[in-house]
């Protein structure tokens, strides 16, 4: 084998291990074959990838192929020394960074420690009591400023138009300052100083406060406060049901606020502020009274359906034939009420109030009226006993039983006395058939429309304020023809007997007894138009110059008669002047 021959097999050889990423040099292996300085296995350099080792490319020549091979080998020791070197270097670096780590972790640490040992004993940052800042404060420090607060406490109690103050004395008011202060230290987290210390978190142990008062005389000031400002204040009103017009029945009306407050909640919410010894304390709507009925109450429902039950009713009221009051659902639903057990019913005090209106506006009776006569003289007159009077007790019986079985029609209002027309708005009521007797020009008048049926100078009765001719509205009750008038019964003294049998006796007599051909009382069966042949004259001033009647109305005896055959019972006689 020649020199060339051997040289190209070693460094073939060699070459094709290179190439296959495994040569190594002979002269550089230790005992162990191991580089040396090489790592063991457990400190073996990470393997190298393929791509990562110089690639052997083989050339024509044998000469060049040697050189290139040695090459190859060199480089890929030193790429393995470098990687080697570069781990080495990165491993010292990780255990330089623990150590520092540590060193910091066990810093921070103590620092924690001893922040928390710290708090255990004062209040960390941002910590409140009532209305005062304690952060930092130890607990003798917190005691002192707590009786400090104590004796100058004040609360502002304000809103809804309420405003007042209650200092402590006001109230009676005493902190336990240091068991307040020993509770509270017990609440501190101190686990927790650094979120405090660093950040806006809070701590309010305001329920570790404790407030003593003198109960009676802190509740006597608050309620006082507000019991007078609720006398100026409005009722709430509780939710109702009431008849909507339009939709022909009833519906929910919701309740109301009003301003009143109230006492009990107001009291509480101001005594709950100062045993926290808050600064202050609103007042707002939800303190406000609350109305008895809310409108989302089941009740109200139901009472709707039953109120609409009650509505059936309608009915045309007359008087004496003619059209006078309507009543229908309208009107019945007035007199409908919801009572405390939320249960609607027909009041009868509500229906009395509605007749009373009614029956006033037509019962008119002894009522002012105002009336022109045909002649041009315009009279105002009242009293007399003409006139409309409705039979009240059975017109509201009969009204009831027309609610009550849901009556549709008419119904006639019973009267215990009529008149010729319903009142018009002066409230005239006789119509235009009428006896117009003017007691100043001592002259009456018989008017249909305007048509004189009859008229006659009279003597009325002496203006003494004894026998005067009453004046009002009134009707003749009735005609007799003849008939004997009889004064009052008066007492008359009658003697008896002569000597010493002479008796005196009183008896009552009449004052007069009187026959008349024709007889016209229109108020009772006292005073009326009659002949008075024994009169000399009539008209004039004559009934002032002593012959002037006992009341009664004087004529002369053919302007009785003729009187007397144009009129019927029943007819207005309007007494005047």
């Amino acid at each position: 084998m020649g020199e060339n021959e051997l040289d190209e097999k070693q460094f073939g050889s060699a070459a094709g291990e290179a190439g296959n990423g495994a040569a190594h040099r002979p002269s550089d292996m230790g005992k162990h074959g191991r580089y040396p300085g090489a790592l063991s296995n457990e400190d073996a350099a990470p393997v190298l990838s393929e791509s990562s080792i110089p690639t052997v490319v083989p050339t024509a020549a044998a000469g060049a192929g040697v050189d290139n091979t040695a090459n190859t080998v060199d480089s890929v020791v030193n790429f393995t020394e470098s990687a080697i070197e570069e781990r080495r270097k990165q491993r010292q670096n990780k255990r330089r960074a623990g150590i520092i780590a540590a060193a910091v972790v066990a810093g921070l640490l103590a620092i924690y420690l001893g922040g928390a040992a710290w708090f255990s004993g004062h209040f960390l940052p941002n910590t409140v009591i009532g209305g005062y800042e304690v952060s930092g404060m130890g607990v003798d420090e917190t005691t002192t400023m707590l009786d400090e607060a104590s004796d100058s406490y004040k609360l502002s109690v304000k809103g809804e138009g309420l405003k007042f103050n209650v200092k402590s004395a006001t109230a009676g008011l005493r902190i336990d300052s240091g068991k307040v202060a020993q509770k509270a230290i017990e609440r501190n987290n101190a686990w927790a100083w650094p979120v405090h210390m660093f950040g806006a978190n809070v701590q309010d142990l305001s329920d570790t406060m404790q407030v003593t008062f003198d109960d009676k005389q802190f509740a006597n000031f608050v309620t006082k406060k507000v019991q007078k400002f609720n006398k100026t204040a409005t009722d709430p009103t509780p939710a109702n049901i009431a008849y909507k017009k339009k939709q022909g029945g009833f519906a929910i009306v919701p309740e109301k606020l009003g301003t009143k407050l109230d006492e009990e909640v107001v009291l509480e919410k101001v005594k709950d502020a100062a045993s926290q010894m808050l600064p202050k304390v609103e007042i707002n709507e939800d303190d406000l009274l609350r109305p008895d009925l809310l409108s989302d109450d089941k009740r109200l429902a139901k009472a709707v359906d039953t109120a609409d039950g009650l509505l059936g009713t309608d009915i045309q009221l007359t008087l004496n034939g003619v059209e006078w009051k309507k009543v229908g659902p309208k009107q019945v639903a007035k007199w409908i009420k919801l009572g405390d057990d939320v249960v609607p019913r027909l009041e009868n005090e509500l229906m009395y109030a509605w007749l009373d209106k009614m029956v006033a506006s037509v019962d008119t009776v002894g009522t002012q009226r105002t009336y022109t006569t045909p002649r041009g003289e315009t009279v105002t007159i009242s009293g007399g006993s003409y006139g409309w009077q409705v039979d009240y007790n059975q017109f509201l019986a009969d009204l009831q039983k027309a609610v009550n079985e849901h009556t549709k029609g008419t119904l006639e209002v019973p009267c215990s006395q009529y008149a010729a027309s319903l009142p018009d708005k002066n409230g005239v009521d006789f119509g235009s058939r009428y006896i117009d007797v003017n007691l100043s020009a001592q002259h009456a008048v018989f008017y249909d429309g305007d048509k004189v049926l009859w008229e006659s100078d009279i003597i009325s009765g002496s203006p003494d304020g004894e026998h005067n001719t009453p004046q009002g509205v009134f009707m003749v009750n009735t005609m007799e023809s003849p008939s004997k008038l009889v004064g009052e019964m008066t007492p008359v003294e009658v003697t008896t007997g002569r000597g010493k049998n002479k008796e005196t006796t009183i008896e009552y007599q009449p004052e007069y007894e009187t026959v008349v051909q024709y007889w016209m009382p229109f108020v009772g069966n006292a005073v009326g138009f009659h002949d008075a042949t024994w009169q000399p004259g009539f008209g004039g001033s004559m009934y002032m110059e002593g012959y002037g009647s006992h009341g009664c109305v004087n004529l002369p005896y053919d302007a009785a008669e003729a009187l007397y055959g144009v009129v019927t019972p029943g007819t207005p006689v309007i007494s005047h002047g």
